[in-house]
């Protein structure tokens, strides 16, 4: 008797992750490839990750795409229904045959914390979102569209932010930061100002300007109070974002999970950061229950193709069996 395979997809803007499981939840293969957000790199960039990944995955798992029962797909840019029309058409011509789902990434966060989907995800990676459901399937999204609606509090932010708390010590326009000298020693430059390089047409490295964001938890755990502030700045942004959804979404005395996660969140799952949001939320609704995802969101993805396919509560039951999978698989890749 032939398995019965799934295939979900987690597409950010820093990475793609493609997993392939059959009926009992086995994971039988896991690909990484780029980022795969076509907001920022660009519809080509993101069909070839994406087809990178998902070709990868069927080779590695030796089945072929008729083989897939249905498809979870949760992706970065996937926002307003013309981003969705995009993104589905890249997928239909990857896997035209395929039963699919696609929802944005935060979504699928949300799932892989929760057993139904209700409840908001609250994200802050290489950008941030904030997205709720609630038990009428009514959904409200806050941001997630980039710096030009306001979104603020995401690893990028915080980068950038340091960078600019540096540069002002540097031309005596801002007072001493310990940033400034742990950024020097992390390019291990001398001269802050080399690293204007990275942000030339040529030499642009958005990901390398990026590896700072650790630096600043560090130095707000040694007391520096300009990357307090930063930390506090982005708490409050990210904060007001949730709050906005809750009210639309659910009455005070619900209980309601709160699924924090991208990479910032599940780096520094106890920071200042996360303590501030903690106490905003609470305070306004007491019920609320925090988990900071300990999984690769893709396993999100998978749930709902389990869920779209079955239609009962199979996928809740693999959960285990797929969580425990996918972290075996993802020792094969470096963090």
């Amino acid at each position: 008797m032939k398995n019965t395979y799934f295939i979900g997809v987690d597409g950010g803007g820093t990475k793609t992750i493609t997993v392939i499981s059959d009926e009992e939840g086995s994971i039988a293969s896991l690909i990484k490839t780029g980022p795969s957000n076509f907001q920022t790199f660009g519809i080509q960039k993101a069909y070839k990750e994406l087809k990178l990944g998902i070709e990868l995955a069927l080779k590695k798992a030796h089945i072929k795409k008729a083989e897939i029962a249905y498809g979870g797909f949760g992706i970065s840019g996937a926002d307003r229904d013309k981003d969705f029309d995009i993104i589905m058409s890249i997928l239909s011509d990857i896997l035209p045959d395929t039963p699919k789902i696609l929802v944005n990434d935060t979504t699928i966060a949300l799932r892989a914390a929760t057993s139904d989907g209700i409840g908001l995800a609250l994200i802050s990676g290489t950008g941030t979102n904030c997205i709720g459901f609630n038990k009428k399937g009514e959904m409200v999204r806050i941001g997630g569209l980039g710096p030009l609606t306001g979104d603020y509090g995401s690893g990028s932010d915080i980068a950038m932010a340091a960078y600019h708390a540096a540069f002002k010590y540097n031309d005596k326009r801002g007072k001493y930061t310990v940033l400034y000298d742990m950024i020097k020693r992390h390019f291990n430059t001398h001269d802050i100002e080399e690293l204007i390089e990275l942000t030339y047409f040529d030499s642009y490295d958005y990901h390398k300007l990026n590896t700072i964001t650790p630096l600043v938890f560090k130095a707000a755990q040694m007391g520096d109070s300009i990357a307090n502030k930063i930390l506090i700045n982005c708490a409050n942004a990210l904060s007001h974002s949730a709050i906005t959804a809750l009210k639309r979404l659910f009455k005070k005395e619900e209980k309601i999970t709160i699924a924090l996660g991208g990479s910032v969140f599940i780096k520094q799952p106890k920071s200042l950061m996360v303590e501030i949001i903690r106490k905003k939320i609470i305070h306004l609704y007491p019920k609320v229950k925090f988990t900071v995802l300990d999984t690769e969101p893709v396993i999100g993805a998978l749930l709902l193709a389990y869920d779209k396919f079955y239609g009962d509560g199979r996928a809740n039951r693999l959960k285990r069996n797929i969580k425990v999978g996918i972290k075996k698989a993802l020792k094969g890749y470096p963090k």
